[in-house]
């Protein structure tokens, strides 16, 4: 503990690299390696999707420099992401109606994207403090307790704030015995539950309302997990079927979407939670990340030889290309009708955003 190291908490393409910076500051970061994921399913029938004709995007760049950028995430208009110049890390917010960037916390701290309510996360690893940055007032104020154990995996919907959390010990041999919690921040009264604990590492946590989706890897892939905060004494139920790696699960409202390669390939499948049917939302190229927005699932795609972003509207059953510009998009988050993404067109991965 109290070491800083650069959180990854999206899964990546093979070939996606992000171009080391350079600048100034202090405090070394190293991202850490992540399990290599790969998806897994076995789905009902999909309806065909029809494809409307791709426009070249009108999008605007997000971040600025050469840096190193890490995955944005988006409520409202307002786009939230790290940075890191060579020595320091940055949490930065950007506002998409006046176009203007704020450094809201530098140094060893993570905002993990997460945003909701008018709050951003700031994790700082070094003592694995979390604060709540208030955009309106531009305060930050400790919402966890000052013990010093592992967090992780934060994500936040409207008042609601998850994460994990390791209150494991030291054995008689001195080896660690962990005991994995999921803990939720309540916006409103200031309290934290431990709403489930004693389970495998949850993993890539999203949360929705009183849903939450998570991924546990075991030693022959991954898998995606249903957890509903609402019920009393609830046990995770599992989404994904099949073998191989499933994994990056996103949910709004009754619909979870989530990246397998249970067939060999990998493609973004969706989960009705109401009639319990899996089906393939893409069958054309590959694709890895995905987001969900009301009707709306917005995801990577690689049919066309580069990445693209597409969206599908879950309503009409119709896929629609987003973006066509030569070089990758990737990584989509969505809020409404507004996207961000990764973008490599100035040879290194930077942030860009439009509507869709």
């Amino acid at each position: 503990m109290g070491v800083c190291v650069f959180i990854i908490y999206d899964y990546l393409t093979p070939d996606a690299s992000l171009t080391p910076v350079t600048q100034t500051p202090a405090i070394a970061v190293t991202p850490p390696l992540l399990p290599t994921m790969t998806p897994t399913p076995m789905p009902t029938a999909t309806p065909t999707p029809t494809l409307d004709a791709g426009h070249y995007q009108q999008d605007t760049k997000v971040t600025g420099g050469d840096f190193e950028y890490y995955y944005p995430g988006i409520w409202s208009h307002y786009i939230v992401y790290d940075m890191y110049d060579g020595t320091k890390n940055y949490s930065m917010l950007y506002d998409v109606n006046t176009q203007r960037t704020t450094r809201i916390a530098e140094g060893c701290v993570f905002s993990n994207g997460a945003i909701s309510n008018g709050k951003v996360l700031l994790f700082y690893p070094e003592g694995n403090k979390i604060y709540l940055y208030d955009i309106n007032s531009r305060k930050s104020g400790l919402t966890s307790s000052d013990d010093d154990c592992d967090r992780s995996g934060f994500t936040m919907f409207d008042t609601k704030l998850a994460y994990y959390q390791d209150d494991g010990h030291y054995n008689t041999d001195g080896v660690w015995t962990p005991l994995h919690t999921i803990r939720v921040f309540n916006m409103v009264d200031g309290q934290t539950s431990i709403v489930i604990y004693d389970i495998p590492k949850p993993l890539d946590m999203r949360i929705y309302k009183d849903m939450l989706v998570y991924t546990v890897v075991d030693g022959e892939g991954s898998d995606v997990y249903l957890l509903d905060l609402a019920k009393l004494n609830s046990k995770p139920q599992r989404v994904s079927t099949g073998s191989g790696n499933n994994n990056h699960a996103r949910i709004y409202d009754h619909t979870i979407v989530y990246y397998s390669d249970r067939d060999g390939k990998s493609h973004i499948y969706m989960y009705d939670i109401n009639t319990g049917k899996t089906s393939v939302v893409a069958t054309e190229g590959e694709q890895w990340n995905a987001d969900i927005y009301g009707n709306t699932i917005v995801y990577d795609d690689n049919r066309n030889g580069n990445w693209d972003i597409y969206a599908y509207d879950l309503s009409t059953g119709v896929e629609r290309r987003i973006t066509n510009e030569p070089h990758d998009q990737r990584a989509p988050v969505i809020y409404g009708n507004r996207i961000a993404y990764m973008d490599n067109r100035n040879g290194y991965d930077a942030i860009y955003t439009m509507t869709i």
